[in-house]
């Protein structure tokens, strides 16, 4: 498996994205990263995300995609696109609701070939970490009813952790 999980590329108006492997909370920071360079760039007007490598993607990262698709719809653009052909993926994305925010294609996209690795290589303190995976997983939250029951545990032990005392 590839050190570069998380590769990307801008292509006329897409930020493409690609997610090799098990996609985990450990690397939201390089997904984050990429994620806020291409809402900050006023040419991106779509994204397309790969997910034909991925094997997992948890939840944090997850939220992190919602991100995308909620920002389409605040700027009335058109719905960007997840490619994904691993079953066990595509049921998450659909349990938690997320393939209601994108279109969801079950094939290969085509080929890109200028891809950048997003790779972070200083530390990240606790606190940032934790504050990323809160943000994600309420993003998750309005996309299903059953995900306040699936992540309001995670969510109340996020913000005890960030309310107490340092």
């Amino acid at each position: 498996m590839p050190d570069d999980h998380i590769l990307y590329a801008f292509q006329n108006s897409q930020c493409i994205i690609k997610l090799r492997g098990e996609i985990k909370y450990t690397i939201s920071r390089d997904l984050e990263f990429v994620i806020n360079l291409a809402l900050e760039n006023p040419d991106v007007h779509q994204f397309v995300i790969d997910l034909t490598e991925t094997i997992y993607i948890d939840s944090t990262n997850l939220g992190l995609l919602v991100k995308i698709g909620v920002w389409s719809r605040k700027n009335n653009l058109e719905p960007s696109i997840i490619f994904s052909t691993h079953q066990d993926v595509n049921f998450t994305l659909e349990n938690l609701g997320v393939d209601k925010l994108f279109v969801l294609v079950q094939e290969f996209p085509q080929q890109f070939d200028e891809f950048q690795a997003a790779k972070w290589t200083d530390d990240e303190d606790p606190r940032t970490r934790a504050q990323r995976i809160l943000e994600a997983h309420r993003l998750l939250l309005p996309l299903k009813p059953e995900n306040e029951l699936k992540f309001k545990s995670v969510i109340n032990l996020l913000e005890r952790e960030l309310n107490a005392p340092a």
